[in-house]
């Protein structure tokens, strides 16, 4: 086999100190333009105030939502009576206490767990700086909403289908254990799909500035209700 030519050899080593200098250098960060860090600031702050607020709404109206369910279900259940009648079956009596104790956990989490997201404070006021602090603040806010939605998923399907065991297998009612579920889990379910989920969105995709869909309630003279929102 004869040996590899002087312009063979000149062209692999050319190749291999062009692959040397396009490879970036390690621990060197990319230039920082403090216009474009500015606004970049600017829009996290402002997504983690809006994100903030609504979190706190929304611990609320569902704490005191599930609260009084509780309240009510305890009160049927004592009283051996329903909106739609006296409740002299067993079963029924024991479903309202379970729906009791399932709206009792849920106004419980939003007291000892609420959602929370920080807003943005105490930056130095360096935009290249605040930057990298902004980003870290909005996965933080991301990474609590989504472990948020999916632990609300799990605990929502969890004491539903414990409900509706209880009632199938020790009180031999599966009619009312079926039905447990069926009126519970829609209601887990509406304030799963209501929490803020927009900073985990806008984490996970770097954009700050798509179209936001909200559903918010509306009270005017002439109107209340629920209204599908766009904010953009």
């Amino acid at each position: 086999m004869r040996p590899p030519g002087p312009r063979l050899l000149a062209v692999v080593v050319a190749a291999a100190v062009a692959v040397v200098i396009s490879r970036p250098t390690p621990g060197v960060a990319a230039p920082c333009d403090p216009a474009e860090a500015a606004v970049r600031v600017e829009l996290i702050r402002t997504e983690l105030a809006r994100e903030s607020r609504r979190a706190h709404r929304w611990n609320t109206a569902w704490g005191i939502t599930f609260a009084v369910l509780a309240a009510a279900q305890v009160g049927m259940a004592a009283e051996r009576w329903t909106p739609l009648g006296d409740v002299d079956d067993d079963a029924m009596r024991t479903a309202l206490w379970i729906g009791a104790m399932k709206s009792g956990l849920g106004a419980a989490a939003r007291v000892v767990m609420p959602l929370r997201v920080d807003r943005l404070d105490g930056l130095s006021g360096d935009a290249c700086t605040d930057v990298i602090v902004a980003e870290r603040a909005l996965r933080r806010g991301g990474r609590r909403e989504q472990g948020s939605f999916f632990l609300l998923h799990a605990g929502s399907l969890a004491v539903n289908i414990a409900g509706m065991l209880w009632l199938g297998l020790v009180e031999d009612s599966w009619t009312q254990g079926v039905l447990s579920a069926t009126i519970g889990l829609p209601v887990g379910l509406a304030s799963v799909y209501t929490q803020p989920r927009d900073a985990w969105h806008a984490a996970r995709d770097g954009d700050l500035l798509r179209p936001r869909w909200m559903v918010r309630t509306v009270r005017r003279p002439d109107f209340t209700g629920l209204v599908l929102d766009g904010a953009f």
